[in-house]
């Protein structure tokens, strides 16, 4: 009996099962708590966490699962000293364009990058871009927690409502873990190829 009103309330401490019958109505006069009751319970109740693994399940068609990173155009910091994101400088291009989305296909590796104005969500790259380029059997889209992508409910929802047909599923977003970036790995490895690319070419231009 005692075990089972622990549960009821919620395992509270032996302590607080010991005063509770005093101060609560419609419980029994006392409780005699095996001491090792609470432990055990609490022990088996407890999720034992398994971390997801760098590689997900694989899919067998293009399209099926997008792998989507945000970022911005980044130079170094101005005493060309180690990476540090609180004085890197954020390039401007001449169009206005200071980030970028960048998606890369499962299948194919095949590479997409979609330059932008701000880190703001980006729904109508994402609506054009699956109905150019989705499967029509719906799938994945592997992000980190961003707020940009994976914790912006406009984000999902656009993945989820593909509201241009009827006729295909939707999209479902699968963010990664968290301070786990190498299972998005497959787009984040692309940031450094994006940003050696961009600085050979500045570098080739001649300017200051």
């Amino acid at each position: 009996e005692a075990e089972l009103w622990s549960a009821r309330l919620a395992f509270p401490s032996p302590w607080q099962m010991k005063v509770i019958t005093d101060n609560a109505d419609g419980l029994p006069t006392k409780f005699s708590l095996h001491p090792f009751s609470t432990s055990e319970m609490k022990i088996s109740a407890t999720i034992n966490k398994q971390p997801t693994g760098k590689d997900p399940t694989p899919v067998s068609k293009r399209g099926q699962r997008w792998y989507m990173d945000y970022g911005f155009i980044r130079a170094s910091a101005e005493d060309y000293t180690r990476p540090d994101k609180s004085k890197d400088r954020v390039v401007e291009s001449y169009d206005g364009y200071n980030s970028y989305l960048l998606v890369v296909d499962e299948i194919s590796r095949y590479v997409w990058v979609f330059l932008t104005k701000s880190k703001e969500p980006p729904i109508d790259i994402i609506n054009v871009f699956l109905q150019q380029s989705g499967n029509d059997e719906g799938g994945l889209i592997r992000t980190d927690q961003g707020g940009e992508l994976a914790r912006s409910a406009a984000f999902r929802q656009a993945a989820l409502d593909r509201d241009f047909d009827v006729e295909v599923k939707p999209y479902v977003v699968e963010p990664t873990g968290a301070d786990s970036p190498s299972q998005n790995g497959r787009a984040g490895i692309w940031n450094n190829t994006l940003a050696n690319t961009v600085q050979v070419l500045l570098y080739g231009t001649g300017l200051s």
